[in-house]
């Protein structure tokens, strides 16, 4: 598994998300977006002032 550094779309707080080997973040959304393709995931997330929002990223 590897960690990736993602930014609160709402306040630019550093977020780290834990990720499958091989993925890669597509997108970091306001709102979950169910996922577009059956290779691609979306994770529901929440910054350290507790934003709410989501990272779309690929599956291996």
């Amino acid at each position: 598994m590897g960690v990736e550094t993602v930014q609160c779309p709402t306040c630019n707080a550093d977020v780290r998300v834990g990720l499958p080997q091989g993925s890669e973040i597509q997108s970091v959304q306001t709102e979950a977006e169910r996922a577009s393709t059956e290779r691609t995931k979306t994770r529901p997330l929440s910054c350290p002032e507790s934003h709410e929002f989501a990272v779309q990223f690929t599956v291996g």
